[in-house]
């Protein structure tokens, strides 16, 4: 059995990753020798992502291999209790579904899937990552998680608050927000940015997509912060105080 990445391999890899995402197919492997020439289990964990990345978006669907994709789970039930009604969105790694949670209690939430194929040591340690990032924080200004699991293929996924809004920049201009607001509405940012700190969690990844504002209950402007999946544990462990 292939040996698995130690702690400090796994941010290697991560690191890595992020390196050679536009690097071309047929450049990979020199580049791994050069980056890595006496790890080969870096090089073997960095080259499986980075080949179902590269299988994902940059082959014709004609020639990518016969697992299911994109969609695959809208219509069905995960966890007897979860109707997935549509894809929201896509990512490298995973999908993410919009649903109606049917007990205990009725709501609708939003679902991420791993991948079908994308069960790398990295990929999978990368997945539990967000997971763990997000349970541990509580603030309005960051999406909750809900409930986790696995669906009847054996696929981890996690259950988490559906966020209804739009891009922060888009709102900005869509309302025509003043300076002034705008500051206002990026201080609530600042602060849900700052609770992932406080609990460990660097977000790696903020940008207008990732920022969606919709409205609270009061009828006022709330940012909410999303998509922890490039997120980095400043502790070895993700901290619940």
């Amino acid at each position: 059995m292939p040996e698995g990445p130690t702690e400090a391999q796994r941010s290697r890899i991560e690191e890595i990753c992020q390196r050679l995402l536009d690097v071309p197919a047929d450049r990979i492997e020199a580049a791994l020798l050069e980056i890595a020439p006496d790890d080969a289990v870096v090089r073997r964990e960095v080259a499986g992502i980075l080949r179902y990345l590269e299988r994902d978006v940059g082959e014709d669907a004609s020639h990518r291999p016969e697992v299911p994709g994109r969609g695959e789970l809208t219509g069905t039930t995960i966890a007897d209790r979860y109707k997935v009604l549509g894809v929201l969105g896509e990512g490298g790694f995973g999908v993410v579904y919009e649903a109606e949670q049917v007990h205990p209690i009725r709501r609708r939430v939003a679902i991420k899937v791993l991948k079908p194929g994308m069960d790398s040591t990295a990929v999978l340690s990368r997945f539990e990552t967000e997971r763990q990032a997000l349970g541990v924080m509580n603030h309005t200004g960051i999406a909750c998680v809900h409930d986790a699991g696995r669906t009847e293929r054996g696929l981890p996924y996690f259950v988490m608050e559906l966020v209804k809004g739009e891009p922060i920049t888009r709102f900005c201009d869509r309302h025509h927000l003043t300076i002034e607001e705008r500051v206002r509405l990026m201080i609530r940012v600042c602060h849900g940015v700052q609770h992932a700190h406080m609990k460990g969690v660097i977000h790696r990844d903020l940008k207008p997509s990732n920022i969606l504002v919709g409205y609270d209950h009061d009828g006022n402007a709330q940012p909410k912060i999303i998509d922890f999946g490039v997120a980095k544990a400043t502790n070895r462990r993700l901290s619940e105080q």
